[in-house]
């Protein structure tokens, strides 16, 4: 009997810390959006993301409180879209924390449409009367289904989370050669996204236990989720405005950069190095290009380690290498000595050292393995 009474009193205790937690992260997002509202896309995703955490976290409670279940049936399930819509606000608020120019809706809609599915899916329970409500939660069959659908909401959370991960490692392979700034803002978004794969892993294998009527940990499973919350948030809000600027940038020494600009940049760099290939000249310098560009070199050096990732004369000796591959293969009467010197390098070894840098073979040998 003291075994039982303890075990009440824990779940009490243990609600009201809920009910508190709830409410937390419901000011957060008012704090967050009040903030960043008129300033930030991120920021207004980040709020809508703990906004509507929690709701959805009020709404669970409630519907784990079996008196006010009973007495208000209506809400049953409300949170079952949430679970749906939440996937794609993180993967957005990644989208946009780490966008220069930020996100546009038209680019994402397909994303909101299984969330809209869902609740359409599920407006006839929606609509039943509070009586019919009470009846079908109590048979077998259908909580069967809402289990069901609550295991694909957070598997879908999953693949979200997990994809989101993969954006970040594709768009910055290099992250010792990001500022500082940026580089510490990708490891604590990878650090938050970390604790969400493993807290909605934890919570997916309970859901399965629930399905297939095994026992199972909710209570251990809320605590972990709750307190993981806790210490990412804290990291969320101290790293809560946005790397990159939703108007421009500042790169280097006030320099700002419009989405505009940046396209105008991109286009003039690409026919510089690619179709004209000025980096056949031997004599080829970062002042040279940055005349090209129409930016001072200092400019010129932070535009490419923030947005290429690379430094100038990584960039001129890859180009360099890239040309003298297509050399090799187009041309094996040619010397491999000659193509070193026609692609811009002054000297063998140099040219021998970068080819295999960025090849891992020598250019003799890459040609011996591409003709065979």
């Amino acid at each position: 009997m003291e075994n039982t009474m303890l075990l009440s009193l824990f779940k009490s205790e243990f609600q009201l810390v809920n009910v508190v937690v709830a409410i937390n992260f419901v000011v957060f997002g008012l704090i967050i959006g009040a903030a960043h509202w008129k300033k930030q896309q991120a920021g207004r995703i980040l709020a809508l993301i703990l906004l509507i955490y929690g709701l959805r976290h009020a709404l669970s409670i409630f519907e784990g409180t079996k008196g006010i279940h009973d007495a208000f049936p209506h809400i049953t399930d409300l949170n079952l879209p949430l679970v749906f819509l939440l996937p794609v606000l993180y993967y957005l608020y990644v989208r946009s924390y780490f966008s220069e120019g930020g996100i546009t809706f038209k680019q994402f809609r397909i994303h909101f449409v299984l969330p809209v599915v869902i609740t359409l899916l599920y407006l006839p329970f929606f609509i039943q009367p509070g009586a019919m409500k009470l009846w079908l939660l109590k048979q077998r069959w259908f909580d069967d289904i809402r289990i069901t659908i609550g295991i694909a909401g957070y598997a879908i959370m999953l693949i979200y989370l997990i994809f989101s991960i993969y954006y970040l490692r594709k768009c910055f392979p290099h992250k010792k050669q990001q500022p500082l700034s940026i580089a510490a803002r990708i490891r604590w978004v990878k650090v938050f996204y970390g604790v969400l794969i493993g807290v909605n892993a934890l919570l997916l294998i309970n859901m399965g236990l629930m399905l297939f009527r095994i026992r199972h940990f909710t209570w251990m499973v809320y605590l972990t989720h709750m307190v993981s919350y806790f210490v990412i948030v804290y990291f969320l809000i101290k790293h809560s405005t946005a790397p990159f600027s939703q108007t421009n940038t500042t790169i280097s020494n006030g320099l700002k950069i419009g989405e505009d600009k940046l396209q105008q940049l991109e286009a003039t760099l690409q026919q510089v190095m690619q179709q004209e290939k000025a980096f056949i000249d031997p004599a080829f310098s970062l002042a040279d290009l940055a005349e090209r560009l129409n930016i001072r070199p200092s400019e010129l050096s932070a535009y490419l380690k923030l947005y290429k990732a690379t430094g100038f004369y990584d960039l001129l000796n890859k180009s360099r290498v890239e040309e003298a591959k297509q050399l090799l293969l187009d041309h094996p009467q040619f010397k491999v000595e000659s193509i070193g010197y026609d692609v811009g390098f002054n000297s063998r070894s140099v040219f021998y050292s970068n080819f295999k840098k960025y090849t891992g073979v020598s250019p003799a040998e890459y040609r011996k393995r591409m003709a065979s």
